[in-house]
């Protein structure tokens, strides 16, 4: 794997926040491109519980055991395939039962990559995205997760404002028409926070739409045809005494963001991902 003449040839630029984040995604599709040359077999990885992630400058190692999801294998990553190979004789630590029920969002997005993967990265055959979004999309194929854009010494930060981060990308398809996504999955029904979530990535992925549409070409195979990010968040069930659907689709409706998708699952308590109920409502 060549990775080390990408860095040579492209030096990282310091100071210039758009820069640096075009750098990065460059580098990614790099990085993307170099699990294909290898023929990384991310199926069979993933029937193991091995991911590979995909960060800004280096690949990582990741669990998708639901006792330990996303936990990652070893402190550092590499930019070497057989690096992030030995990463995965290593043993994350498992996580205690009241740990895991605080971290719904982060097991719920384990399966999630996981079972996309095994199925070519197709998220609609899966139970969660398949029955929920039947209909509202031709495709929809994961693309990579926890991505991330700048950091605190690139970007100015707002009072109260956090960088941009989104839990999982993907590219959809209806018709003739193939788009980024983005997906947010979550605990807790925060409306305002997570609006200003989903659209602060929305925006970034707009700003640097030809680095990250090369990006995910390079990931699915697939290549942007429109300059729109949909959006779909995956939140807990409504509970007695909570505001009815209809005031949060009126709320969203308001703020000009109609057309959202939102997926739900069930606030009791479950002992593993495969017991949530979920339910679809397009706002």
């Amino acid at each position: 794997m060549t990775i080390n003449s990408f860095k040579q040839s492209k030096l990282k630029p310091a100071g210039d926040r758009k820069k640096l984040i075009d750098w990065r995604l460059e580098f990614m599709t790099h990085l993307a491109q170099g699990l294909k040359d290898n023929s990384w077999n991310e199926v069979e990885e993933a029937k193991h519980n091995n991911y590979i992630r995909i960060n800004g400058e280096s690949y990582r190692a990741v669990s998708l055991a639901d006792d330990s999801p996303l936990s990652k294998f070893a402190n550092s990553g590499s930019c070497e395939l057989a690096t992030i190979k030995q990463h995965f004789g290593k043993t994350p630590a498992s996580k205690d039962g009241e740990w895991l029920e605080k971290k719904r969002e982060r097991r719920l997005q384990s399966r999630i990559i996981q079972q996309a993967l095994i199925n070519n990265r197709n998220l609609l055959t899966d139970s969660i995205f398949g029955k929920a979004l039947e209909g509202m999309f031709d495709e929809l194929i994961f693309a990579l997760d926890e991505v991330s854009f700048g950091d605190v010494k690139h970007r100015p930060l707002e009072v109260g404002r956090e960088n941009s981060r989104c839990d999982l990308v993907a590219i959809g398809k209806v018709g003739n028409e193939i788009f980024p996504v983005v997906i947010e999955l979550k605990s807790e029904r925060s409306l305002d926070r997570l609006l200003v979530q989903l659209d602060d990535a929305s925006n970034e992925i707009m700003e640097h739409l030809p680095q990250f549409s090369s990006l995910l070409n390079a990931l699915t195979g697939m290549s942007v045809s429109k300059a729109v990010v949909r959006k779909i968040l995956v939140w807990p069930a409504l509970v007695s005494g909570r505001p009815d659907r209809k005031e949060t689709a009126d709320i969203c409706e308001e703020r000009g963001k109609a057309g959202m998708f939102f997926v739900e699952y069930s606030p009791n308590k479950f002992s593993s991902p495969e017991e949530i109920q979920y339910s679809l409502r397009t706002y």
